[in-house]
Formats: C-alpha cells, structure tokens, sequence
C-alpha cells in the first residue's frame, strides 16, 4: 500500500524525535496539524507534548497556547477534548499564566466546575506568590475574579436550587474587581449580574451611577443590550424599544438582537412586524432547528403547494397555542395537506391534541411520506404568523382541537361529585422557570388563603412544584393523575371544575382552547404573548388575566384573587 505524503512525514518526525532532534520534530508535527487534513492521534500529542517540554524549560505558556487551539479545532470530539484538557491541568500547577489560561479554556467550553477551580487556584497563587515574576503575563487578578464571577453566573442557569446563590457569589466577586480596576467588562457584568437576579431598580442605577467616561464601541453596544432588556422586563416598551434599534445600528444582522426586537414588537401587539422580526430566532438558536433545517425542502412563504411540513418548536405551551394557524392555512390554501411534525419524544407526550381535519395529520417520521421538492414546502410552527401575513390575533373561537374522552369526562365527575364545598377549583402554581426571564412559579403555601373559602382545591401540579404538596398545611385534593398518558386526568378534571386558577404554563393553553373558565396568575416579568394585559386578552375569550404590578411580589395578585373569589362566587 502506496503511504500518503502525510504518513511519511509523521514518521519522519518520529525519527527525528528518537534522535533528540525535538525542534525539528515540532517543526514538523506543528505543520501537519495545521496544514493538511490529517487527524492526529492522541499519541501525536504525547509527542508534541515531548517536544515542547525539551526544545525549552520555559515553554510551559507556549503549549498552553497551542493546547487551547486544539481544544477549540476538537470541541465536538469528546475523546480528544477530554485529553487535552487533562493535559493542559497538569502542567505548571504553580504558574499563575498557566492555571489561568486553562481556566479560560473550561469557561470557554462551559465546565463551569472545573473553570472555577482553575480561577480559584489563580487567587490562590497570587496570594502564595504575591511578588513572583509569574505574575507577569496573561493572567490579571482583576481579570480572574471577573472570569470567576461570569462562571459562577452561568452556572446559575442550571442550578435552580441555589441560583441565588450563585447570582449573589458573582456580584460579590464582580464588585470586588471593579474595586480593584473599573474595567468596562466588570462594569458590564455587574449590570447584567442585577439584571438575572431580576434586580431591574438595582442594574439601571448602578449603571447610571458607574457609567464610565469613555466607553468603546463594544461597551456601547453591550450597554444598549442590557438596557433594552431589562426596559422590555419592565414593560418600558418604547424606552426598550429606542435601545434596541440602537444596537440594531451598531451591528448589523445580529440575529440575538433583531429576535428580541420581534418579541418586544410582538408584546406591543404590532403583530405584523413583530412575526417578521421574530423569524430571527431560527438563526441565532440555529442548532435547535436542526430537524427543520436538516428536511430537503424549501421554506413556506405563504403560497400554495401539495404538502406542508411543519415542525414543532420551543414548549408544549407553544404547541398547542401555535396549532391555531392550520387553520388559517387550510382557509386559505383548502387543497394543502399538513404535516404536523413532533420528535419521537414529543409524539409520546402530546397525544392529547385531535384536529378533527383530514387535511391536518401529526406525524413522527417521514416513512409514509413521498417528499417532492417541486411541490412540498416546510416552515416552523411560530413562523405561520409571519407567512400569513397575519396584522391582528383575535381570541379562539374555532375548532375545540384538543381530546376528551367523554367515558373519562364521567368518571372524573362522580370521583369529584364527592366532594361537598360550594365551588370546586383547579389549582396549578409552577410552570417551566428554568430561566429566570419569566416568572412561572408561586410558592404553594401562599394559597393557603383558598382553605379559608368554602371551595375544594384540586392540585393540577404534575412533576416540578409537585413535591410541595408535602410541607403545606391545609387541605389541598391530590389525585394520581396523567401517568397513562400526559394531560389526560388533567383534561376530563378541567370539565369538572367551576374555575382553573394557574400560572402561565401549557395546561392554560389547553384550558383556552377547550374555553375553560380560567384566571391566569402573570408575574411582574412575563412573555410577549401576554403583553400587559389585564383582564382580557387577544388569544382566549375564556382566560382572564390577574397580573402582579410588581417583580417577585406576588401578595397583592393573590389578594386580589381572594377578592375576585368572593365576589364573583358569594362566598
């Protein structure tokens, strides 16, 4: 077998290396990396390790550096990133440059973990050391407690239980680097530490407070970004609005920016400009539409053609809510089949949607289905808005398209038929508050008023927020619910309730597609698609809003509630 020229060189250097020759081996190892499309092994690194470590006693840095590269070339290949970054922790343990450059790395790739032990070992070394030489070079002790914030920061995204924590650790770190030198980073940082904390008073007066005299062009445009955030959670929609268009001017095509600007159009209900903005999101979170954009065939816009493939994205709330515009469709194009597309992990949790239709079918692969390019289009189940064309949204009033077993309708009214109160009310007080930006949850024990009411509350809860049940004490009804299937006790219970009392989550959605009476309980910082509502609202004639005037304070929304009860109920 004929050796390829990358082959020969790989064993030349090889041969240099038994020969003591390492700078010429390097030399040539380094080219290969960089030059051609040979994939090095593991045992090629060992050697350039080698090399490194005998061309010169203080190369320590260099390959360091050269490490981070190849971690960044093999970020998607686990076997060698693992190794590498192996390596690069057991070099050096006391070169502060080292420690440093390696934390950056862990932060880059987001183990969080092991960035902070990385930057915690930096503190610790110029404690240690505080006069080494070492200390000249990459690593900045400003600069590590920042680094060392922004990880204890985005560690808090997946920390639910201790995300305070994490945001009150990260300020502290952030002040104290700011004490020590006002970087524009820090300052930055800071404001956006306030800002994930949901302290929007806090981040606007330190930035005001703090604003440094001369900022550069980054700073600005960061700057702009987080004021229209933290304007748009407090419902400053034109103030948030001027920020963004701001942003919008400094950096063109930037997909983050021009998706919020579509949200924030979007809760001022200029649904036409809003939709066509929005479509930004399918660029800046591209890898989440890795199904859509993986189908061979063109995008929808809005025209006729034999099928349209379309694929669900985001929540299960999104599902059903978005589901609405079939319709639209098939008003419009009578003669187009839809394929409603879910994952294989969707399709065996939402079985509960029927839309009565023939020409609407839901699907989980695309075996049964001859494809055509020239005749078949796809699109993304929130983008029909924008493909239709659509400048207004009016409450549902269509096809009731969610499924009820009307065998299981009637047992769940003789099991309920049993209890004896005036009024029986549904309860559900946590949604998805993953992030931060939205507020779904209530803590149980605040709705202990309701036990004080002549009504039996009935716990909608299933999975997160269910566990509370267990450290209340009033009387809430728990049943085992949903288990054969998602929603299905959840759907025959709602048809037997005087009232569904919830926070924004998908089984409000369900309940204003079915026209359940419904009081949805909105926080201080909710989502576009409530706006600032009160009361009615543009996407179910059924649901009523209850929204809290303040941030993290529900007292006076549930006061309110009580209120509504008695009144409307003469309880």
């Amino acid at each position: 077998m004929v050796k390829l020229p990358e082959e020969i060189k790989y064993e030349k250097a090889i041969n240099l290396f038994k020969k003591k020759k390492y700078k010429k081996c390097l030399k040539i190892l380094q080219d290969l990396e960089e030059n051609t499309n040979i994939d090095l092994d593991i045992n090629a690194y060992t050697l350039i390790k080698n090399c490194f470590k005998n061309t010169s006693k203080n190369n320590s840095n260099k390959f360091v550096i050269y490490l981070r590269k190849l971690t960044d070339k093999y970020i998607n290949d686990n076997k060698k990133k693992k190794y590498l970054l192996t390596e690069l922790a057991g070099i050096d343990k006391n070169n502060i440059n080292v420690q440093f450059i390696l934390g950056q790395s862990y932060l880059e790739h987001k183990v969080y973990d092991e960035a902070i032990k990385q930057f915690d070992k930096v503190l610790f070394l110029y404690k240690k050391f505080p006069n080494s030489l070492l200390h000249k070079g990459t690593a900045d002790k400003c600069e590590t407690l920042m680094l060392l914030a922004c990880c204890h920061m985005d560690k808090s995204k997946y920390r639910l239980r201790w995300r305070q924590d994490d945001l009150k650790l990260s300020r502290k770190l952030l002040l104290e680097s700011y004490s020590i030198k006002k970087t524009d980073s820090c300052y930055c940082n800071i404001v956006l530490n306030y800002f994930k904390n949901n302290q929007l008073e806090k981040a606007l007066e330190f930035a005001k407070q703090n604003k440094p005299e001369k900022q550069n062009k980054q700073t600005i445009i960061t700057m702009h970004s987080h004021y229209s955030m933290i304007y748009f959670r407090m419902k400053l929609f034109d103030i948030a609005e001027i920020h963004m268009k701001k942003c919008m001017e400094l950096v063109e095509n930037n997909n983050r920016i021009e998706f919020l600007y579509g949200s924030l159009l979007l809760a001022k209900k200029n649904f036409k400009e809003g939709f066509k903005w929005y479509e930004s999101r399918l660029l800046h979170y591209k890898s989440a539409y890795t199904v859509l954009n993986g189908i061979n065939l063109d995008f929808w816009n809005g025209e006729s053609c034999r099928n349209l493939i379309v694929c669900t994205e985001q929540g299960a709330g999104d599902i059903i809510q978005f589901s609405r515009f079939f319709y639209n469709v098939l008003e419009k194009f009578p003669d187009i089949t839809i394929y409603y597309y879910m994952t294989n992990n969707f399709a065996k949790k939402i079985k509960f949607l029927d839309h009565k239709h023939d020409k609407i079918k839901l699907i989980n692969d695309f075996n049964d289905i001859e494809l055509d390019k020239s005749k078949d289009k796809k699109i993304s189940c929130l983008s029909l808005p924008h493909k239709l064309n659509l400048d207004s949204i009016k409450p549902y009033n269509g096809v009731r398209y969610i499924k009820e077993n009307n065998e299981h309708i009637t047992f769940w009214k003789n099991k309920l038929s049993k209890l004896k109160k005036k009024i029986k009310v549904g309860l559900c007080w946590v949604g998805n508050y993953r992030e931060i930006s939205v507020e779904k949850k209530i803590n149980l024990h605040k709705f202990k008023f309701l036990s004080n009411l002549n009504i039996d509350i009935i716990s909608l809860q299933k999975g997160l927020g269910e566990e509370e049940l267990e450290n209340i004490d009033f009387k809430i009804h728990k049943f085992d619910i949903d288990n054969e299937e998602m929603y299905k006790d959840t759907i025959a219970i709602m048809r037997n309730i005087d009232l569904l009392i919830c926070i924004d989550t998908s089984i409000a959605h369900i309940a204003g597609i079915m026209g359940i009476k419904t009081w949805l309980l909105i926080g201080g910082i909710s989502e576009w698609r409530w706006s600032t509502d009160v009361g009615e609202n543009y996407w179910y004639d059924s649901i009523k809003i209850i929204r809290s005037k303040k941030v993290d304070c529900w007292d006076g929304l549930l006061q309110e509630v009580n209120d509504k009860l008695i009144e409307e109920f003469q309880l």
